[in-house]
């Protein structure tokens, strides 16, 4: 095997103990990345390194010359060597770099294997200070010189494309010489860009640091997708959305193609005499305006209606099952991502929500529904198991509702093994109440943990009350499902009116009069929680006014250093708020009283404003919050820090880890083997730092993933 030697090596030897290099790949496929995902995509055959650049780096002004590995070329040695000896890698987004490395550089090429521990990755450094997600906007974020190369983009996405005419047979952009040069000169960019970003992003704390790597692993390890089963959800789902297109045609008196197309749907209605609901919508121009609309809720309203049309009422009934199509179309990736094994690798994205919570890529498996069908499941599971839509018909009248119910049952045990999951019961309740110190709540939710065990363990036989029953009988109602609501929505200073559209939203229909007052009720009953909104408020304002000033409420300390508003948390970890300020701003608000009269006032007030992640994930914007949308970052970020510790406490325990959602983590053990309730205990056993804080964890052993 030949190696060359940088030429350059004697103004900086490679230093395993020192330094980093900062490493970037271009690629070409026929196959789509964000269809496909990064290790799906770097197994197919058709994918292959068009350049490697790289280069090593001990600080800011201690950076080599970038360096250029192209296939074909002898291969550079000092960086092989470095890699060998331990060296740190860096990369932005690095599990693209270490599936392409993995099954491409090392596979066909002969580069070395590393440690997964080697990796470093300026995208999670800056998740977890809540800067975007994009290298260019990170970048910019932090003052880092960037070259912001649009043409050198778009050269890179035309040359990323090659396509498969024939099966097997793959047709690549032409490329000459100039076109690879100015290719990689854009791939250099990039490397230096993550290198001044590392140097001036602080480093990931002890805690963060080995979530992070264990990220990587289970990331690696992958989850076991069941192919057949999707495809079958698949095949159902489109027949079935064939026969409401049929069903809608003839409803319409063949007006209509289908009932999904808003345009043709909204005129129809229109002609047909009925009056769509007005909505506020955000335009292109960023302003709120009324405009008529045919969504799920205004659908509702309208169905609501008692002299509707029995061919409009048809078409509307028809028209939100169909939307269900939209989730099912996701299964259409399942064989695209899974890998050679069945396995879907790269799905979570470490502290990706500005509370780093993991968010999902690709199939979005964060955001797959429940199964919620109660009795109605194994009648399901029979009709999808035998592949029979008109059995399905016959069981539910909406079958898509029912298959997209099914989707999370796609992630399923590999064969010869089973899922074993845990679940955080009501955390958010937990925690809110904790850092609160609302002591009512607290003493119902540790005796309700106590006797629910005592209950699941057979010691007595009557299940006890809980959280949501006990919300709901202290707003002075029975319905539980009115309490659940009550206490998801309620606990972050939402108010009345909203409160009507979320309890609407979520099952539970209420009239803005009757909303207003469960909300007045629920504030009554949670005096400590409405109190620390305000005492995080005024300590946010307090800080902002007198940087370095350390403001503590409760468990929580908040102070500006470094251009940041910054939460200390009780875990150790910090929330972030860049650049924050106080401005005079005047809001008009709608709210019913305590005699139900609706009152309109405007109210006057210092406003704490931040520069945060915009919604595309590359851009910085100036955002608006208040007490209650911070105590809303603190708990989750708290609950967040319960999942990591219940993580790491599972993989040192050798519990191999396949996903997490929410506040939930599946491990995927040999069938029959490992035990449930350990796995439950150790996720509910609480760290140093949360002792006192409610914790109980529901779990199970299965085939599939329940969630």
């Amino acid at each position: 095997m030949n190696y060359s030697r940088d030429p350059g090596a004697h103004l900086l030897p490679l230093d395993a103990h020192k330094g980093i290099v900062g490493l970037d790949i271009e690629t070409t496929s026929a196959a789509d990345l964000k269809q496909y995902g990064a290790w799906a995509y770097s197994q197919h055959p058709s994918t292959k390194v068009y350049v490697v650049s790289w280069a090593y780096a001990e600080s800011p002004v201690a950076m080599r010359t970038v360096q250029r590995w192209y296939p074909g070329d002898v291969l550079p040695l000092e960086l092989l060597e470095y890699i060998r000896a331990g060296g740190r890698l860096l990369a932005h987004n690095a599990g693209f770099e270490i599936a392409i490395w993995l099954n491409i550089l090392l596979l066909r090429h002969d580069f070395p294997a590393f440690d997964l521990g080697q990796w470093r990755d300026t995208q999670a450094l800056g998740n977890v200070v809540n800067l975007p997600q994009a290298l260019d906007g990170l970048a910019k974020a932090l003052g880092t010189k960037v070259k912001k190369d649009t043409a050198g983009k778009k050269l890179m996405l035309e040359l990323a494309v090659a396509s498969e005419p024939v099966p097997g047979v793959y047709l690549y952009p032409p490329i000459t010489g100039a076109k690879l040069d100015r290719l990689s000169d854009y791939c250099d960019d990039d490397v230096l860009a993550m290198l001044h970003a590392f140097f001036k992003l602080q480093p990931l704390s002890p805690f963060e640091d080995r979530l992070w790597r264990l990220d990587q692993r289970v990331n690696l390890r992958g989850v076991y997708l069941d192919a057949p089963y999707a495809k079958r959800l698949q095949d159902m789902a489109e027949r079935r959305s064939r026969q409401l297109a049929c069903e809608a045609h003839r409803d319409s008196g063949q007006e209509l193609e289908d009932s999904v197309a808003p345009p043709a749907l909204k005129k129809w209605l229109i002609a047909k005499g009925v009056e769509l609901p007005m909505v506020m919508r955000k335009g292109k121009d960023g302003k709120f305006k009324k405009t008529a609309s045919a969504d799920k809720r205004s659908i509702g309203e309208i169905l609501a209606r008692q002299d509707l049309d029995k061919a409009v009422r048809a078409v509307l009934e028809n028209r939100l099952e169909a939307t269900k199509a939209t989730s099912l179309r996701k299964l259409r990736r399942v064989p695209l991502m899974a890998g050679a094994d069945g396995r879907l690798r790269n799905a979570l994205q470490y502290a990706a929500a500005n509370t780093l919570r993991w968010t999902s890529s690709g199939l979005q498996i964060h955001n797959l529904p429940k199964d919620k069908l109660e009795d109605l499941s194994g009648l399901v599971d029979l009709a999808v198991a035998n592949d029979d839509i008109e059995f399905l018909k016959l069981v539910t009248d909406r079958p898509l509702a029912a298959l997209s119910q099914k989707l999370r049952s796609v992630i399923a045990a590999a064969p010869g093994h089973d899922l074993i999951a845990g679940d955080f019961s009501s955390v958010e309740a937990c925690v809110l109440a904790w850092l609160a110190g609302q002591e009512d709540k607290l003493d119902f939710l540790h005796t309700y943990f106590r006797e629910l065990g005592r209950f699941n363990r057979g010691e007595i036989l009557t299940k006890p009350q809980d959280v949501y029953e006990f919300c709901a009988e202290s707003i002075g109602s029975d319905s539980r499902q009115l309490g659940k609501v009550a206490e998801l929505a309620l606990g972050y200073q939402m108010g009345g009116i909203k409160f009507a559209d979320t309890a609407t939203a979520w099952g539970v229909p209420l009239a803005p009069v009757q909303a207003s007052r469960v909300q007045r009720a629920w504030r009554a009953t949670n005096k400590q929680i409405v109190d620390f909104w305000d005492e995080c408020q005024d300590a946010a304002h307090a800080a902002v006014k007198e940087p370095g000033t350390s403001h503590t409420v409760g468990r929580v300390r908040f102070v500006v250093e470094r251009d940041a508003l910054r939460i200390k948390l009780p875990g150790g970890g910090e929330i972030f708020y860049w650049r924050p300020s106080l401005v005079m701003k005047s809001k008009t608000v709608k709210f019913y009283d305590k005699e139900d009269n609706l009152v309109e006032k405007e109210f006057e007030g210092l406003t704490l404003q931040f520069w945060t992640q915009s919604d595309s994930k590359d851009d910085m914007v100036l955002t608006d919050t208040y007490g209650g949308k911070l105590v809303e970052n603190i708990t989750q970020r708290v609950a967040r820090d319960l999942l990591g510790e219940a993580m790491l406490r599972l993989d040192a325990l050798d519990y191999p880890i396949v996903m997490d959602v929410h506040d939930s983590i599946a491990a995927e053990v040999l069938a029959g083997t490992r035990d449930v309730r350990e796995f439950c205990e150790v996720m509910a056993s609480p760290p140093r730092w949360a002792t006192t804080c409610p914790i109980n964890v529901d779990g199970y052993r299965a085939k599939r993933f329940r969630g």
